[in-house]
């Protein structure tokens, strides 16, 4: 419940705010864990999507591109 206080989340949820903050803790405690996305993996996708729909024209930047050899 991003930007919300403990009291507020506790309320909207419908649960007391000791629950409230066991629940956030874990939440955090979990997330601690998770690695983050390698930005170039998440952006390859968007990046293929561009090319396939941008003429060639527009995608050159001068340089060659690391497939063309």
């Amino acid at each position: 419940m991003d930007g919300l206080t403990v009291a507020e989340s506790a309320a909207v949820l419908g649960i007391s705010q000791l629950t409230a903050r066991v629940r956030l803790h874990r939440a955090r405690r979990a997330l601690r864990g998770t690695p983050k996305p390698d930005p170039a993996e998440t952006a390859l996708p968007a990046l293929s999507l561009v090319e396939a729909q941008c003429p060639p024209h527009v995608l050159s930047t001068g340089r060659r591109r690391p497939d063309s050899g």
